[in-house]
This record gives C-alpha cells, sequence and structure tokens, in this order.
C-alpha cells in the first residue's frame, strides 16, 4: 500500500484513496495505488470533499465506519468492509458512499448482478455521478462484453485530465477485445502525450500484446512503468491481466497492516 491509513487523519483521506481506486478499476480502483497522485496534496490536507453530503451529515461515526469499510476493501478484507458497511447502515441506511462501495465489493468478488444492483440503486441517489456509470462499464469490460462495453465507455460524459485517459485506455481495450481495431487506433492516436497517467503506455502495449508483439508490448509497459512507477500503474496492468495478456500480480495494497 503506498501509505498507511493511520487513526489520526481525517475520515476524508481514507475515503478519498478508495475513491480513486475505485474510479480505476472497479473495484481499483485505490487511489492509494495512485492514478490521481495529483490529488495527493489535497487528501494530505485531509479534506472530506470526495465524502458526499449526506455521509458527512451522518455524523463522524458513521464517517469512520465508511472509512474502515474503504480500508478494509483496499486490502481486499472484504468480510470486514461489509461488516463495517453494515454497522453503517445502522446508523443510517441507503447513503450514497455506502452503497457504492458494497457494489465495488461485489464487483471484486465477480458477483456482477449484485453489484449491478448497487450501483444502479446508488444513480437512483445521484444520476450525474460518473462513479457508478464508470464502474457499470468496467464490470462490462470484465465480463468481456466489448461491444457494450465500449459503447458504455464513450457514452461517458468525462472531464479532461486523468480520468479522460482512464477512458480513452479501456475503449481501447473494449475495442482491441472485439477487434476493432480501426477504432482502437484511432483512439489510441488521440491520447494525450506526454500523459498525466501512464494509460498512453499501457494503451500502446495493449495495442502490441492484441497483435501478438510480446516484446514491444512489454517495452511499454516498461517505459510506462520507469516514469510513473509499478504502483500508480498497477490498475492498467491489472486490466491487461483480465484481458488475458499478463500474469496477475499483487495489488500494492494487498496485505499491508
Amino acid at each position: 500500500m503506498c501509505f498507511n491509513l493511520e487513526s489520526r487523519r481525517d475520515v476524508g483521506l481514507s475515503l478519498r484513496s478508495f475513491l480513486l481506486f475505485i474510479m480505476i478499476r472497479a473495484l481499483l480502483l485505490a487511489f492509494c495505488l495512485l492514478q490521481f497522485v495529483g490529488l495527493s496534496a489535497g487528501m494530505a490536507q485531509g479534506q472530506t470533499g470526495m465524502l458526499s453530503k449526506s455521509s458527512i451529515k451522518a455524523g463522524t461515526v458513521y464517517m469512520g465506519l465508511i472509512r474502515d469499510a474503504a480500508d478494509a476493501f483496499i486490502k481486499r478484507d472484504f468480510p470486514t468492509a461489509e461488516k463495517k458497511l453494515d454497522e453503517a447502515d445502522k446508523i443510517k441506511p441507503d447513503l450514497f458512499d455506502s452503497i457504492c462501495l458494497r457494489a465495488s465489493i461485489y464487483a471484486e468478488l465477480r458477483e456482477f448482478p449484485k453489484a449491478q444492483l448497487y450501483y444502479e440503486k446508488a444513480l437512483t441517489i445521484q444520476p450525474n455521478s460518473f462513479l457508478p456509470k464508470f464502474n457499470l462499464a468496467e464490470m462490462l469490460l470484465m465480463q468481456k462484453k466489448f461491444e457494450e462495453a465500449q459503447t458504455a465507455f464513450e457514452q461517458l460524459a468525462v472531464p479532461p485530465g486523468r480520468a479522460r485517459e482512464l477512458v480513452d485506455f479501456k475503449i481501447v481495450l473494449a475495442a482491441l477485445g472485439k477487434g476493432n481495431d480501426a477504432r482502437a487506433r484511432e483512439v489510441l492516436d488521440h491520447m494525450k502525450f506526454p500523459s498525466d497517467s501512464g494509460a498512453y503506455y499501457y494503451a500502446n502495449a495493449a495495442w502490441e500484446f492484441a497483435h501478438g508483439k510480446k516484446d514491444k508490448a512489454n517495452d511499454w509497459i516498461q517505459s510506462g512503468d520507469s516514469i510513473f512507477g509499478h504502483a500508480r500503474n498497477y490498475s492498467f496492468y491489472d486490466s491487461l491481466a483480465d484481458m488475458g495478456w499478463v500474469t496477475a500480480r499483487q495489488s500494492p495494497a494487498a496485505g499491508t497492516p
């Protein structure tokens, strides 16, 4: 794990770490891993900006339980995460942050129908939220429903910057998965470079893997990791593993005390 979520830190730090992770990989996503390392300064200030207003209004005990659930999720201790969410729901049920975290647990466990149910429930609370929509698209990609995943990612309203790079990376994967080289190449050629994340390098690696050029693909991975580091690129690597191109490796957050 890239840093310890110490008890003295504000709830906002832990939850923000979780939300960043999920955004990268349904699931991911552990902005502890950190694709969105640019937000670290704000996180270090203990900001609660990533918490929903309803969670903040539910009080410090509720927010502490959400923080503990997020910490457990990052460490892939899903039973503990669910237990903490159950305790939080006894204080105030059916709040957005709890619902999204529970959905992400089910997604990681490959219990996709349950995950979809909870993400859709989250959208009834915040219809314009990027997070549930991204993760619904991500689940399609995880299930290798490439055409549906590509459509879902392309329909997202994405802000510029790292989020845009991430979604473009996912579109490239989905297009390659269904054999649409033209679309994959089009998106790849328009990705930002120099990039703010490892997305550009890993998208090029995906292209090379899809065309049987493993050595070139590994060169792209090594280049991306030399610039952004293994931990920050973990979610991109994990996506390549989902595609069957590389062997999965342990999350930097897993097993961290």
